[in-house]
């Protein structure tokens, strides 16, 4: 990966400037794991926790994107304010805009994007959070400080499974991303959770209708379930600085250059909370989903004759 001519390239003319300007912090770690964090005072530690308690977590660099824009509401902005204070508290990292630091174990590596001065585009959001986490790690793959080549991507709002960090070995070949499986929690009133089980169900049938189509697309694009090989990550430049669906669209990417491989097993699991932190999302289905309960109103869902039109196209092109 040291010499690797398309990485090389990839970090000198696209990488954002925190993987250019990063320090090694002494260690040297088998994994790698990215996470945005935006809002997540109360999410974030929990998060951490479960990381830690993964088996191979001991050897394991969490990269922390704390992250705001300007404009954002002053309970974000608070809201950073305290993630930033709980990770300096219990994690021993200073104030600097990168700082290393360990919680539990975990090695930390804090990135302030939130503090003034160091917001994030107005027009940028959590595509942008993911890519410097990104950049970062696969210049810290590149130079040896991670041993791993896959960057793995999550949110501050999950838990993931004790098996994490050793599910990526004995993949077909070329292999391009990863999804992990995953399971909504049930939060909140009888109507919320009635609405996360139906967009559970609308999710699943899009990924099964591409699948019976013979889609090479059939799979989740939830950016808190994806890990992707380093070098296909330079290959398609990185992450795309979008507000919402950058994970859609760097899978979409990566679909093209190698093979999208989805994972069996114990799954991660995200709140199936209500959010209106992008503009569309599991947040702001659930919260239009449950509109719609209310007032009587059809919940959306896809008619499977467009898979069956799908399959039909697939089979005439021969694939």
């Amino acid at each position: 990966m040291k010499h690797d001519t398309v990485v090389a390239k990839y970090l000198s003319r696209y990488a954002e400037q925190e993987a250019r300007s990063v320090e090694p912090g002494g260690g040297v770690w088998d994994h790698v794991l990215c996470v945005p964090a935006c809002r997540e005072a109360d999410s974030l530690m929990q998060t951490l926790t479960s990381i830690a308690a993964a088996r191979g977590s001991e050897s394991a660099l969490v990269i922390v994107v704390v992250n705001g824009r300007e404009h954002a509401s002053a309970a974000v902005h608070e809201s950073n304010r305290q993630t930033l204070a709980a990770l300096q508290r219990s994690g021993g990292v200073g104030s600097e805009p990168m700082a290393w630091g360990q919680l539990n174990g975990v090695g930390l590596l804090v990135i302030d994007r939130a503090t003034k001065g160091r917001w994030l585009p107005p027009k940028q959001g959590v595509g942008l959070a993911r890519k410097i986490a990104g950049d970062v790690a696969l210049s810290l793959i590149c130079r040896g400080v991670v041993r791993s080549r896959w960057i793995r991507c999550t949110d501050a709002d999950v838990e993931v499974p004790v098996d994490f960090f050793g599910r990526l070995s004995g993949l077909p070949k070329p292999t391009s991303a990863v999804i992990f499986p995953f399971e909504h929690t049930q939060e909140g009133c009888a109507r919320q959770r009635q609405a996360m089980g139906l967009y559970d169900t609308y999710l699943q049938r899009y990924v099964d209708g591409l699948k019976a189509a013979g889609s090479p697309y059939a799979y989740h694009s939830i950016g808190s379930l994806i890990a992707v090989d380093a070098r296909s990550y330079a290959v398609v430049r990185g992450i795309p600085k979008r507000m919402a669906a950058e994970d859609f669209y760097v899978l979409n990417k990566l679909a093209k250059v190698g093979t999208i491989h989805s994972l069996d097993g114990a799954p991660i699991r995200i709140r199936g909370r209500l959010s209106d932190r992008v503009p569309f999302g599991t947040g702001p289905a659930l919260a239009e989903i449950m509109g719609a309960l209310e007032s009587g109103s059809p919940v959306r869902a896809y008619d499977p004759r467009v898979f069956e039109g799908l399959g039909t196209w697939q089979a005439a092109l021969g694939r």
